[in-house]
């Protein structure tokens, strides 16, 4: 599956400019005191080596790698997002946040799904009241590598197997509630799913929410119960 997901990233980045930005927020910014760096723009496939790039500079230049990421993204490549997120979960742990005011859609969400509190044990995704986070069926004719190449149809279904199990197996991961991973596998390309108060439990179901100073709309404040090895 893996393999298969990085035969299509080969081929996607010969063509492929970096959209995604990442920027270390200063006083005067709206976000600044909420988070350290903002991660906006659109995700592109390779986008995961621009934030590999990122952290490691930030670390170099200032002792510490980024803690708190402001999302505001309209999504992009959802091969790229499941790259960013399991970099992100597994080497370089972060909340993950979305401010009154930005937004975080598509495949934006899978990155948001990876916001976690390694010292804590703990996931840690707060989106705001005034924020908005919103799913849509994936459409594999869109991602980078694939729509640039001609793949036979029995290709195209591997592909897709093999896309949407990663999917799956990532939200497993990050201790997401299954149905989001199938109303993003399930949905057409234009039905958009967004989270509310009622259904924003799909994203941090309650258990593993973090009763604390921070208090996310999704998270009714009960105490996280992770199995130690999802969190290594």
């Amino acid at each position: 599956m893996r393999a298969l997901i990085a035969a299509i990233v080969a081929i996607a980045m010969s063509d492929v400019a970096f959209a995604l930005n990442f920027v270390t927020l200063k006083p005067g910014d709206p976000r600044f005191g909420k988070c350290d760096t903002l991660i906006t723009g659109i995700i592109e496939i390779d986008s995961a080596d621009k934030l590999v790039e990122f952290v490691f500079e930030r670390y170099e230049t200032t002792g510490r790698p980024p803690m708190i990421y402001c999302l505001n993204s309209d999504g992009g490549s959802l091969i790229g997002a499941m790259q960013m997120a399991d970099w992100l979960w597994h080497k370089a742990p972060s909340h993950m946040e979305v401010v009154d005011g930005d937004r975080c859609l598509s495949a934006c969400v899978v990155v948001l799904a990876s916001g976690r509190n390694n010292f804590l044990k703990r996931v840690w995704r707060e989106v705001a009241d005034g924020a908005v986070v919103g799913i849509h069926g994936f459409y594999l004719d869109t991602e980078p590598g694939v729509r640039d190449h001609a793949f036979t149809d029995a290709e195209l279904v591997e592909i897709g197997k093999a896309v949407s199990g990663r999917l799956v197996e990532l939200m497993n991961t990050f201790q997401v509630h299954p149905i989001l991973a199938q109303t993003m596998l399930t949905s057409a390309p234009d039905e958009w799913t967004f989270l509310t108060h009622e259904n924003m439990w799909w994203l941090s179901p309650g258990r593993y929410c973090y009763e604390g100073f921070r208090r996310p709309l999704h998270c009714n404040r009960q105490p996280l119960k992770l199995a130690e090895d999802s969190l290594d």
